[in-house]
C-alpha cells in the first residue's frame, strides 16, 4: 500500500518514448532489449511521476485530469505501480524526495484513443545491430559466424558509419549491439567506438583483438565510464582458458593469452573495468575454477561463463559438454563464488535450459516490431 507521504521514482535505466501512436517505455541495456508499449492512461500517469510529487499530490493531480474521485486515482495509480513492478522493478518508492530524478513533460506523452488502437509496430528501432568489421583475429574452434559471407563484405569507411550514426542518435537511439566479425579487429576501430561513446551510445563491446595502451586510454578519455541513464558500457575480453596451449587451441591462434592479458591490463591502466568471458567445451570445462583464480589475481572483478551451444554455420557436436561434464563445471563455479563472494561470476553449466515455446513467441513478437535495425556494410538496412 503506498502512503501518500512516499515519494514515487521511475529508475533511470527505464525511459519514457512517444513513438508517434503511442508510448513505450523501454529499458537503458548492453545485453537485453525489453520494453512495453502503455496505453495513454499509463502513460500520462507514468510522466507524472518524478521522484518529486509525493503519492498524495500525484492522486489529487490523477483524479483532476481524469475527473474521477480520490479512492479511483489512488487505486488507479497503485495498479499501475503494481502491474509495472511485477516482474522487472521499474518504480521505486521512496520516503524522501529525489531531485535527481528524471523529469518528463506530460503533454509530451498525449496520444489520442483512436491512435493508439491503431498502433501496429515501433515507429523507430529501440536497438541497431551493426556489423562494423568482417574480420577477426583469431579462428576460434566454436565460433558461430557465417565468415564466408562476412569476409566478402566491403567494410563502409568510418566517414559512413558516422553519418549513419548521426541519424540514429538524431531519431533518439541510444543502444546498440556490435556483431559481426570482431569490432575491434579493423584499424580504426578504437575511434568507432570513441565516437560513439562521445555521442552517447551504449553498447557491449566483447572482442578477441589485442588493444593497446593508446587505444584503451582514447575509449577513457572519450567517456566510457560515464553512464546513459544510469547504465554503463561494458568492455568484454574472451579469454577461454588460464593456461597457454589450451587458449591456442580453442582460439587456434599462437600466443593468444599473452596477448589478451596485456589486453586486461591495458584496459585497467586506462580506468576501463573489464569482464571476462568463458565459452565452457570437454577441453576447458575442468579449469572453471582456475580461470577465476588466475584473473582475479590480476584485478579482474567480473566474469562469465557459457556452454558451448549449437551454431548454424560452423557446428561441432564433440564440443557439447556431457551431463557429467556440466555438473563438474558447475560445481567449480559454485566453489569460485564461494571462495570469492565479492567478484560477479555469472553462468552455470548445468542451469541453462531450452527457451520456452512462450518466451521465443514473446521473441518473435517483438522482434516483429522492429526492436531492432540491423546495418551492415554493402547491404540494404535489414528491419526485424
Amino acid at each position: 500500500m503506498l502512503k501518500d507521504d512516499n515519494y514515487l521514482k521511475l529508475k533511470p535505466e527505464w525511459v519514457l518514448r512517444n513513438d508517434g501512436n503511442k508510448v513505450i517505455l523501454y529499458l537503458t541495456s548492453t545485453k537485453n532489449i525489453e520494453y512495453q508499449i502503455l496505453d495513454p492512461v499509463t502513460a500520462t500517469v507514468i510522466s507524472l511521476i518524478n521522484g518529486r510529487r509525493c503519492v498524495g499530490d500525484l492522486t489529487k493531480t490523477i483524479g483532476f485530469l481524469f475527473d474521477i474521485s480520490t479512492d479511483s486515482s489512488r487505486s488507479l495509480l497503485e495498479n499501475i505501480v503494481n502491474v509495472l513492478n511485477d516482474k522487472l522493478e521499474k518504480i521505486d518508492v521512496l520516503d524522501v524526495p529525489d531531485t535527481t530524478a528524471v523529469e518528463y513533460n506530460p503533454l509530451d506523452f498525449l496520444v489520442s484513443p483512436e491512435e493508439f488502437v491503431c498502433q501496429h509496430r515501433l515507429a523507430r528501432p529501440l536497438t541497431l545491430m551493426l556489423y562494423f568489421s568482417g574480420w577477426c583475429q583469431t579462428n576460434c574452434i566454436y565460433c558461430y559466424a557465417d565468415l564466408t559471407n562476412m569476409r566478402k563484405l566491403n567494410h563502409m569507411s568510418l566517414g559512413q558509419w558516422m553519418e549513419i550514426m548521426e541519424q540514429a542518435r538524431d531519431l533518439g537511439i541510444r543502444m546498440l549491439q556490435l556483431t559481426g566479425g570482431d569490432p575491434m579487429s579493423r584499424p580504426d576501430s578504437a575511434e568507432f567506438l570513441a565516437k560513439l561513446t562521445e555521442m552517447g551510445f551504449i553498447f557491449l563491446a566483447s572482442t578477441k583483438c589485442y588493444v593497446s595502451l593508446d587505444d584503451a586510454n582514447r575509449l577513457a578519455e572519450a567517456g566510457w565510464n560515464n553512464p546513459v541513464n544510469g547504465v554503463n558500457r561494458e568492455f568484454q575480453v574472451s579469454i577461454d582458458s588460464p593456461d597457454p596451449e589450451t587458449a591456442d587451441r580453442l582460439m587456434r591462434c599462437k600466443g593468444y593469452l599473452s596477448r589478451a592479458t596485456e589486453t586486461l591490463q591495458n584496459l585497467m591502466d586506462a580506468g576501463i573495468e573489464p569482464k571476462v568471458k568463458a565459452v565452457l567445451t570437454p577441453i576447458n570445462y575442468h579449469q572453471a575454477y582456475d580461470h577465476v583464480e588466475t584473473f582475479s589475481e590480476l584485478g579482474i572483478r567480473n566474469f562469465q561463463f557459457t556452454s558451448y551451444a549449437r551454431s548454424h554455420y560452423r557446428h561441432d557436436d564433440h564440443l557439447f559438454l556431457t551431463d557429467e561434464m556440466k555438473l563438474k563445471a558447475s560445481d567449480l563455479l559454485k566453489a569460485a563464488k564461494e571462495s570469492w563472494p565479492d567478484l560477479i561470476i555469472e553462468g552455470d553449466a548445468v542451469k541453462y535450459t531450452l527457451p520456452s515455446p512462450e518466451s521465443q513467441k514473446e521473441r518473435r513478437k517483438k522482434m516483429g516490431v522492429q526492436s531492432r535495425l540491423f546495418c551492415r556494410q554493402n547491404y540494404a538496412w535489414d528491419r526485424t
